[in-house]
């Protein structure tokens, strides 16, 4: 867990109001927004949730599937859970959802997804 709450102190370079709340961390964005990150053991999914999955990431049916983290993202508050045994690099994959969705203005948007193409666009579906 101390690494994942490095991860996040890392990728979020300039937020305040950072408080460690022992199985998360909350803290405040330069724009006001607040993000809540959560550590769970291990994330669960539903039946329903996986098949979306399958589909979303093109995964086949027989494939097992393993959540290491999600986001949830609304107009100024975000919530990110992230599983401790996670693989790495995860956190800053959900990072960049909220960067991607509460922070980029519609050029900066186009210019991602001009350099870096159709996995650009992937990446925010992912």
């Amino acid at each position: 867990m101390s690494q994942l709450k490095e991860d996040i102190r890392e990728a979020f370079p300039n937020a305040r109001n950072i408080v460690d709340e022992g199985d998360g961390i909350r803290l405040t964005l330069p724009n006001g927004a607040t993000v809540k990150v959560e550590f769970q053991d291990k994330i669960s999914i539903s039946p329903e949730q996986a098949a979306k999955a399958r589909r979303e990431h093109g995964i086949r049916d027989e494939m097992d599937i393993t959540v290491n983290g999600y986001t949830l993202i609304g107009a100024k508050k975000a919530f990110i859970a992230f599983a401790q045994n996670g693989e790495e690099g995860t956190a800053f994959h959900e990072i960049f959802h909220i960067a991607y969705d509460m922070a980029l203005t519609e050029k900066e948007i186009k210019a991602i997804e001009r350099a870096f193409g159709e996995k650009a666009r992937l990446q925010v579906k992912l």
